[in-house]
């Protein structure tokens, strides 16, 4: 009887034991599943935007494009303005001149030159931009009287144009200082007068010796 309830009572404490130790067990977090193949590409790691923004080729690239579109001829609807706008004040200062060639434009930097031809192309003249305007909508720029006639646009008021910005031609003028340097070429006087004068005298002298 004691032996059987020796073994009875040690068999219930490994029991016990056995129960502690399972309990003390640290629990392992279960592994991440792996991405598959199919999952899209913004759900991976991505470039930040600032990187992305500040690539050389992206800022350039408006640029050049801008550049080329300014030297690209523009078809705009022209106007003018006359006698009625005569000596008055321009944006760039002077007096307007309804007879010298310029006009008056919102964009183009004052005291460039633009040619403006008519849409068929067969007559142009080259203005010099000394005012703002027009402030009419449709129309890109105002010419004044004289240009207005050499493309013919004085009896209609305003026509379609091509505008092509052009580089003013600057003539290589000499200065004063420049000039007085140049070399003079001195002539000499002519002695043909005297010469005739005393071979005269000489043979008027040889004449009376003789008499």
């Amino acid at each position: 009887m004691r032996r059987a309830r020796a073994a009875g009572l040690a068999s219930v404490g490994a029991l016990v034991v056995l129960n502690g130790c399972a309990a003390h067990r640290p629990v392992s977090a279960p592994a991440a599943p792996e991405p598959s193949q199919g999952e899209p590409r913004d759900a991976q790691e991505a470039p930040e935007a600032s990187a992305v923004a500040a690539s050389p080729a992206d800022v350039s690239a408006p640029a050049a494009h801008g550049d080329a579109a300014a030297k690209r001829p523009e078809f705009v609807e022209a106007s003018f303005y006359g006698s009625k706008f005569q000596g008055r004040r321009t944006a760039s200062g002077e007096r307007y001149d309804m007879h010298a060639l310029t006009a008056a434009h919102r964009t183009l930097p004052l005291g460039s030159y633009v040619r403006v031809s008519n849409a068929s192309k067969t007559r142009s003249v080259i203005v010099r931009i000394n005012d703002r305007g027009p402030f009419v909508k449709g129309r890109a720029i105002d010419l004044s009287f004289a240009a207005a006639s050499q493309l013919g646009l004085r009896n209609a008021g305003h026509a379609r144009v091509v505008l092509e910005p052009v580089e003013p031609v600057r003539l290589k003028i000499a200065s004063p200082a420049a000039a007085s340097n140049r070399p003079r070429i001195h002539r000499a006087k002519t002695t043909s007068k005297p010469v005739k004068l005393r071979l005269a005298h000489a043979r008027l002298h040889s004449a009376r010796a003789r008499a």
